[in-house]
């Protein structure tokens, strides 16, 4: 199953590559023997393990149609999840929205020597060995961050915009439970990155990733080897003095440190912010995990390099559907039928999945609604 997970990721993440055959392998593998006692049920809850975890069952096919048109697919770490959160004080309205970080701002402030700020021995290492350079050299702008981020903010008028030199890792550290996190950024997974990866064409993350062998020089906890890309990681030398990479990358070890209990809703608009290590019986560890330790009902995010101008779209769309009342997993689905009608390939419609909650999100206003 493993070897058919990789050929229908390989298949699958590339827009030029047919990847139906693929598809129906992994069906026949992992879904077919469910069928005789599904019976009518289409609404099916997946705790998922192993290489399956990184599968978008939506995009399996079964040799007529793909299973997003069959069954309605919710996303859990555990069947623990199932379970009522127990209820907090009264939730918040806030809408926080990160996007379009300016990565070659001159002056990015340090995090605050705040607890839940202040960079772990461990994470200090990490940026003075040359793993650093594999997240801290090429990266592209990606103009359709920000107006993602403006189109959400006519939709969401409370929003409030980390834009360009604001769009820094002091202050997504510092964001305290909003009801919703929207974070457009590159993103990165580090694996083999070999050195002339390709981070240009429009993509939200590390291009040219392959195989499943970290670098050498890179730490062994996953925790450290994936993350979001803030203001400032591309920021020239000034009077000799390095760059202060650390305040610019946002790993999911410090991501797990934030207070997100009482937040519906954290989007991860950028790329491979659903991957991580797989470890069998445990899960998948990287933002996906830190995420959710964090407090966060639901976590949308991406199985492999998404593309800026698509995504952009994608978005749109989803929270179109949310402040219709639809749940969050609903939501998804149907956002991914709609760019679905433009782009067939999987690849442009597929990537990203929603874990935890599935409900409608609480409290939420439209734009032109009144409270």
């Amino acid at each position: 199953m493993d070897r058919a997970i990789q050929r229908l990721r390989e298949a699958i993440t590339k827009e030029a590559v047919a990847w139906q055959p693929a598809a129906e392998e992994v069906y026949r593998l992992a879904f077919l023997p469910l069928l005789s006692v599904l019976g009518e049920t289409r609404r099916l809850f997946l705790a998922p393990d192993g290489q399956l975890s990184l599968v978008p069952f939506d995009a399996l096919h079964d040799g007529r149609r793909s299973l997003i048109d069959r069954f309605d697919f919710s996303y859990l770490q555990s069947g623990r999840e199932l379970l009522p959160r127990p209820e907090g004080g009264t939730p918040s309205d806030a809408v926080v929205i990160l996007a379009d970080p300016d990565l070659s701002a001159p002056s990015v402030p340090p995090p605050s020597k705040d607890a839940s700020t202040k960079p772990s021995p461990a994470i200090a290492r990490f940026f003075t060995t040359q793993c650093k350079d594999s997240v801290t050299r090429g990266w592209a702008a990606l103009p359709g961050t920000r107006q993602e981020a403006e189109a959400l903010q006519h939709l969401l008028p409370r929003a409030r915009l980390l834009l360009g030199v604001d769009a820094t890792k002091e202050a997504l550290l510092q964001v305290k439970a909003p009801s919703i996190l929207h974070v457009a950024t590159h993103g990165f997974f580090l694996e083999d990155i070999p050195e002339d990866a390709d981070v240009s064409g429009g993509a939200r993350g590390l291009g040219g990733t392959s195989g499943n062998k970290r670098p050498t020089q890179c730490p062994a906890n996953p925790m450290l080897r994936s993350g979001l890309v803030l203001a400032g990681v591309q920021a020239s030398v000034e009077e000799g003095v390095p760059p202060r990479h650390e305040n610019s990358l946002a790993t999911s070890l410090e991501l797990l440190g934030m207070d997100l209990w009482g937040t519906q809703l954290v989007v991860l608009s950028a790329c491979d912010t659903g991957r991580g290590d797989v470890k069998p019986g445990q899960g998948v560890y990287g933002l996906r995990r830190a995420l959710r330790v964090a407090g966060a009902e639901t976590v949308v995010m991406s199985l492999w390099k998404v593309n800026d101008e698509t995504t952009r779209h994608f978005m749109e769309a989803y929270y179109r559907r949310l402040l219709e009342g639809q749940g969050r997993t609903e939501a998804l689905h149907e956002a991914m039928k709609a760019i679905r009608e433009a782009h067939p390939h999987p690849y442009s419609w597929a990537s990203f999945i929603a874990v935890g909650q599935r409900g409608p999100l609480r409290g939420l206003t439209p734009a032109g609604a009144q409270p």
